[in-house]
């Protein structure tokens, strides 16, 4: 699939698991009709990623789950904020359980009020968190930053 299409059926529904994605993904310029950078939940679980992944200026409403995606080029989260409703204490905002990327994990002037998870992240870069914000609390079932 195409990086285009991907970036329409991404705003169609969200759930995406299992695609190969053959162009670098850039939500920070994205445009067309019916595009809104207010998104739900995102599951890319299991997506195979040629290039990088880019999202900047994005609000979500759910989780971000990246879990066991390969990216073959860096990742970045640019002014994005998540903002995880529900009762259940200290939400998982991002998710990156199991990933494989070749590149930089750059996190700059990220907003959360969940828990993000790297656990058995594997990474040929660097870790980059900038003027980043992570509201929750370390429980003994989870941490507010997980890299274990």
């Amino acid at each position: 699939m195409d990086a285009a299409e991907f970036v329409r059926r991404l705003c169609d529904g969200g759930r995406l698991i299992g695609i190969e994605v053959t162009k670098p993904v850039d939500l920070a310029n994205a445009a067309g009709p019916g595009f809104k950078k207010e998104l739900g939940a995102i599951d890319l679980q299991e997506v195979h990623f040629h290039g990088d992944v880019s999202f900047a200026n994005c609000n979500f409403d759910g989780a971000l789950n990246l879990g066991k995606t390969a990216v073959g080029d860096g990742t970045l989260l640019t002014e994005c904020r998540f903002d995880i409703a529900g009762t259940r204490p200290n939400p998982l905002a991002i998710i990156l359980d199991d990933a494989r990327i070749r590149g930089d994990l750059v996190c700059d002037r990220v907003t959360t009020n969940g828990c993000i998870s790297m656990r058995r992240l594997r990474l040929a870069g660097n870790v980059e968190f900038t003027e980043c914000t992570v509201d929750a609390v370390s429980l003994p079932e989870r941490a507010a930053l997980d890299l274990s």
